[in-house]
């Protein structure tokens, strides 16, 4: 019974779009992820010289009842940028369920808003974001602006990535 949970959790979060960058499950979690990724590069011509790739993140428990919810929203940037970013959870209407600490701007490699939630009960649709704004180099625009960002061909990239599920 317990390799089947195992199973169900892994085959879940292949679904859902997470286990690419996070590591294997544990035995009865659902993880459910998005990540883009931003470059930037010289005003004029020139190669692509920074990367940013921005990921929001939820996990819990199939086995608890209720369920505690781990959220996160990263960066991770090929150099030190000036960049701030906040995770949140919000509920099926789109209110807010939960805010975690935000990474204040600051020159930065990377930064991490992360929470654990209080529990919630089973059936309900969640939405995990995380709003972010990164500053690309001095002399450099972003070039390469994914879905739910804008900034292109400006030096302030500023991202709201949303990942629903259901708990």
């Amino acid at each position: 019974m317990k390799r089947m949970a195992v199973l169900v959790a892994l085959a879940a979060t292949l679904l859902a779009g997470g286990g690419a960058a996070a590591a294997a499950p544990v035995p009865g979690d659902v993880i459910v992820s998005d990540t883009i990724v931003a470059q930037a590069g010289p005003l004029y011509g020139g190669q692509l010289l920074t990367r940013c790739t921005i990921q929001v993140k939820a996990s819990y428990s199939t086995e608890a009842n209720p369920v505690a919810i781990r959220y996160s929203g990263t960066n991770r940037c090929s150099r030190s940028l000036y960049q701030g970013g906040q995770a949140r959870l919000l509920t099926e209407t789109r209110a807010i369920d939960d805010i975690a600490p935000a990474f204040r701007f600051a020159l930065r490699q990377s930064g991490i808003s992360q929470r654990l939630n209080e529990p919630v009960g089973r059936g309900l649709e969640r939405i995990v974001q995380h709003h972010t704004t990164v500053f690309a180099p001095f002399g450099q625009i972003w070039k390469v602006v994914p879905e739910g960002c804008y900034g292109m061909n400006t030096p302030r990239l500023t991202c709201t990535l949303e990942r629903p599920f259901l708990v």
